[in-house]
């Protein structure tokens, strides 16, 4: 995705990745709803989280210099590691985004994930956790290193 981009994702399909979805600033991911569906599949290693979908520019590690100003709305996520994780970020939206996990427990992160950001937003969403005790939400501070070990791991 580039800069100012609206994605929208076509029909109740799913669309299979295999790394970190990275959204650059002033980017709407749109689904059309239950059934459209962004499903992370790689397995990782024991205590290994990554993120389904992220923000670009976190390796910045600094302030609000991150991708920011992004919308992800109306889909599934279905993963065996995290949901959502943004960084050093300002204005995020998540609304309406359904998130189940498969896969062993050791490898699940959480559903949202964010560390060292402002005005970030989630709302009408629903989260399948795997089991008793999850930390579907995750909001960490922006101290140096926070998120750069784990890039992809957001939560609150």
């Amino acid at each position: 995705s580039g800069p100012g981009c609206h994605i929208q994702l076509r029909g109740l399909q799913i669309y299979e990745i295999d790394v970190t979805l990275r959204l650059e600033a002033y980017t709407t991911l749109q689904g059309m709803g239950r059934g459209s569906q962004v499903r992370y599949g790689r397995i990782e290693s024991a205590g290994s989280a990554i993120n389904v979908i992220g923000n670009a520019g976190i390796e910045n590690n600094g302030g609000y210099s991150a991708a920011g100003n992004i919308v992800v709305r109306d889909l599934d996520i279905y993963s065996t590691s995290s949901g959502i994780g943004f960084g050093h970020a300002e204005n995020i939206l998540v609304e309406n985004v359904h998130c189940s996990w498969y896969g062993q427990s050791d490898q699940i992160g959480h559903f949202v994930d964010i560390c060292g950001c402002s005005n970030v937003i989630v709302q009408s969403c629903f989260v399948k956790a795997p089991m008793v005790g999850q930390g579907v939400f995750q909001v960490d501070s922006a101290g140096t290193g926070a998120l750069i070990h784990r890039l992809s791991d957001i939560s609150t």
